[in-house]
């Protein structure tokens, strides 16, 4: 009797070890390729979008979805998070823009920032406006060259102006939802009324 007892204790045992070292070995997986420091290829990579990437990193001002969720610490729900916030705020100026996203912290940031771009050369984005914009005549296409106007802060912007007339004065672009003292002093230099 003592001998069975002691062989279902060591089962119980080995079942429990092998269920916690699979527990923590598939939650650390990704579904992503293996780089391997001195073995990356040097073709060029195709993203979905159709970028090339001569270095291998990923886009995040055009990365989709699935493609954010196959970098290390990001999950669904923080790669919507980087997607919202490009959305809302326009494109990514530079990778560590990410520390304001909720559930990027300082080290999922440096897990990933290897791995990372905001664009692809670095020239600055031929969308970066060289004149003023008129915020007062400007569509939402010219508004989104400004930094942290995405198509829904365009949109807010031209519908407050469609139904309180024209701008007075910069200031009163914080009477638009959507922008703050943030924001308007990030585009004060490059608007006008």
């Amino acid at each position: 009797m003592k001998k069975s007892v002691v062989y279902i204790l060591v089962g119980l045992t080995l079942a429990f070890s092998c269920f916690v070292v699979g527990y923590y070995v598939g939650r650390n997986t990704v579904d992503a390729p293996i780089r391997v420091e001195g073995f990356l290829s040097t073709t060029p990579t195709t993203t979905a979008s159709g970028e090339s990437s001569a270095d291998g990193r990923l886009n995040i001002n055009t990365a989709t979805a699935a493609q954010l969720q196959a970098l290390p610490g990001i999950g669904p729900v923080t790669a919507e998070n980087i997607i919202s916030y490009r959305q809302q705020f326009g494109p990514f100026q530079s990778v560590e823009e990410l520390l304001d996203v909720d559930n990027i912290g300082p080290k999922t940031l440096a897990d990933i920032i290897d791995l990372i771009t905001v664009s692809e050369s670095s020239a600055p984005p031929a969308d970066i406006p060289t004149e003023k914009v008129n915020i007062n005549t400007a569509t939402a296409e010219q508004l989104q060259t400004l930094k942290n106007i995405g198509p829904a802060k365009a949109d807010s912007i031209i519908a407050y102006r469609t139904e309180h007339g024209p701008f007075r004065s910069i200031e009163d672009l914080l009477k638009v939802d959507g922008i703050g003292e943030k924001t308007l002093n990030e585009i004060r230099d490059c608007i006008t009324v």
